[in-house]
């Protein structure tokens, strides 16, 4: 399988301050899973995917985390994160 077979064109990509919502709704208005996050000078500086941006926005399961003392602190910290991490 060649790169050109799964990848769109032109590339759809993010910026990495770009919120999580909005990056998701990229990829659902292109129907991809994974997108390019490039800096102004449009390098690319990583790669976001679904299942990235959707980490940080289900909430787990509280009793299986009743003894993990880093999850009110790893909570607090994905409410600040964008496309960049």
């Amino acid at each position: 399988m060649l790169a050109r077979e799964i990848m769109t064109s032109p590339v759809i990509t993010v910026e990495p301050d770009m919120p999580i919502r909005d990056a998701m709704r990229v990829l659902d208005r292109h129907d991809i899973t994974a997108v390019p996050v490039v800096d102004e000078d449009e390098r690319l500086v990583g790669i976001v995917s679904e299942a990235d941006l959707l980490r940080g926005g289900i909430t787990p399961d509280p009793r299986a985390l009743a003894y993990d003392t880093t999850y009110q602190e790893t909570r607090a910290d994905l409410k600040a994160i964008s496309a960049s991490g």
